[in-house]
């Protein structure tokens, strides 16, 4: 009597694991690449596994996947390399990965077949995941190691070019001008008048600042004043008053005094004796002749008034 299903081993036996037995097997076929088995007694191909995601089947030993996925690669299922699918530029992928990953913020990763990410450089910004190529650091901000996003500099300050790396890249606010906010490409204008900037001005109307004040007694300061000392009254005027704004602020000599020097708060001297005597002759004073009469006696008295010619 010849059996249709051996199971002694000798005529014939139940299909072993990692194949199947269609009718009229004489030896187990073993299950595609792609696929494995680990039960037995299978009839055809269909009832292989097919090999899970993050491993590969290549056929060599068929009872179970051959081994993970390599790094760089990633295996979405019945793989039979392990090498199926290759991971693209700003991604990464370990040994068995199921699906790339995208680089995580701060990184990037410009080439394929990657394990891991870069630490996004100095300079740069990387502020989105799966990034390829970071853009440079913007104008008015600066990128140390490992940015996800430009850093301002502070107000004060501004910085024109592109690409910088640290706080020590960003420019003082020049003098004469302020800077008021944070992450300027350039200063945002003038010294308003009255005032006076120095280097780092945030205002642009400092009071008693490092940078800054109103414009001292003895001076004027118009529109981007750069410094305390810029614009002294001339000779000739003087200006007791604080943020005077222009030159015509600055006030004539009064009558009887000098001014000789720049600069001045007050009249600085008393016109010398026999000093209206050469203003008359200069037409700097005019007289004027004033008559009465005393004792049927004509009198005169001459009086001096001052017109100054500034």
């Amino acid at each position: 009597m010849v059996l249709v299903a051996p199971v002694d081993g000798i005529t014939g036996d139940v299909c072993t694991g990692g194949g199947y037995c269609p009718v009229g097997s004489a030896f187990p076929v073993p299950c595609p690449v792609g696929t494995f088995s680990n039960t037995t007694g299978l009839r055809s191909s269909e009832e292989c596994l097919p090999c899970p995601p993050g491993l590969y089947c290549s056929g060599l030993t068929t009872q179970a996947p051959t081994g993970p996925c390599r790094p760089g690669y990633f295996c979405t299922g019945s793989a039979s390399s392990p090498t199926q699918h290759d991971t693209k530029e700003g991604h990464y992928s370990h040994a068995g990965a199921e699906n790339p990953e995208p680089c995580p913020l701060g990184t990037f990763q410009s080439a394929p077949l990657q394990s891991s990410c870069l630490t996004c450089p100095q300079g740069r910004y990387c502020n989105q995941t799966g990034l390829v190529t970071p853009p440079l650091c913007i104008q008015g901000h600066y990128c140390p190691p490992g940015s996800i996003l430009p850093i301002s500099c502070p107000a004060g300050h501004y910085l024109h070019q592109k690409g910088a790396a640290d706080i020590s890249s960003c420019t003082l606010c020049d003098l004469g001008m302020y800077c008021s906010v944070a992450g300027l490409s350039a200063p945002e204008g003038p010294c308003q008048p009255g005032y006076y900037c120095t280097r780092g001005s945030n205002t642009s109307i400092p009071v008693a600042m490092p940078f800054g004040d109103i414009c001292p007694a003895g001076y004027y300061c118009p529109f981007g004043t750069k410094h305390a000392f810029e614009n002294p009254c001339p000779v000739g005027t003087w200006n007791n008053f604080t943020s005077a704004q222009d030159i015509a602020l600055c006030l004539p000599c009064t009558p009887g005094f000098s001014c000789s020097g720049p600069a001045l708060t007050q009249p600085n001297e008393l016109c010398a004796p026999g000093r209206n005597f050469a203003l008359l002759m200069m037409g700097v004073i005019k007289p004027t002749v004033l008559s009465f009469t005393f004792h049927n006696s004509m009198y005169f008295i001459l009086i001096i008034h001052y017109r100054f010619l500034l």
